[in-house]
């Protein structure tokens, strides 16, 4: 296979992945997951609870904190069907996703429209509950673009920001491995956006726990092996 970044073909990365080797779901305890470590030529078995005890000394540890977000939103016509709506960028009135996400009100978004033949005109809505309290999402497609749609969200409560329209409202996207539902204990660390300025530890609820123990046990030894 060729190195040169140029000549290579996503051909060289096809291979066969039988359905019985995905997990269909995380683990409860996602400290426990399969951890690959490969070591002088010697691959072994590890979980990842045990990655501290696994990293070298002087090593740089890079965490990737981005949280999914629940883009997907299954919206009701006025007749009783449908509309499945997929957010992809916001467009107004911030292009930034950090401020479209505190955004309060109504927005704009680029949106792939699953059963938009049916979806001629008019408002559909999704219905969901919001801090103790009930709440209403409403779309309108403004236009067509070539591959996307550009639709129009409003909500009641007004003051709630749109990342937690999206928490309340939205469904987590699933990759194409996944058949079932990934129940909702799971999602703790990915249904919760946060601005990148926060530690991405606080704020987890109980069962997320083991995260930041871990965190913050990796956190101690790159603090030791600085000294």
């Amino acid at each position: 296979m060729t190195t040169n970044p140029r000549q290579l073909s996503i051909h060289d990365f096809t291979y066969q992945l039988p359905p019985e080797r995905i997990a269909p779901e995380p683990l409860a305890r996602r400290d426990q997951s399969r951890l690959l470590v490969y070591r002088d030529g010697t691959i072994t078995d590890q979980v990842f609870s045990q990655l501290p005890a696994e990293l070298p000394a002087h090593a740089l540890l890079v965490f990737n904190d981005t949280k999914v977000v629940r883009a997907r939103l299954f919206a009701q016509k006025p007749t009783g069907g449908t509309v499945e709506l997929f957010c992809l960028e916001p467009v107004a009135p911030h292009r930034a996703v950090e401020l479209a996400m505190q955004q309060t009100g109504s927005c704009v978004w680029k949106c792939l429209v699953g059963n938009g033949k049916r979806w001629k005109t008019g408002p559909v809505t999704v219905a969901f509950t919001a801090r103790g309290q009930g709440a209403t999402l409403t779309a309108e497609r403004l236009e067509n673009q070539e591959g996307y749609s550009l639709v129009q969200f409003s909500w009641e409560p007004t003051e709630l920001p749109f990342a937690e329209v999206l928490r309340e409202a939205g469904h987590l996207p699933l990759p194409p491995t996944s058949t079932v539902p990934i129940p909702m204990p799971t999602l703790c660390a990915t249904r919760r956006y946060m601005p990148p300025t926060r530690a991405p530890w606080r704020r987890l609820p109980p069962v997320c726990t083991s995260r930041r123990k871990y965190y913050r046990s990796w956190q101690a030894k790159a603090s030791a092996l600085a000294m």
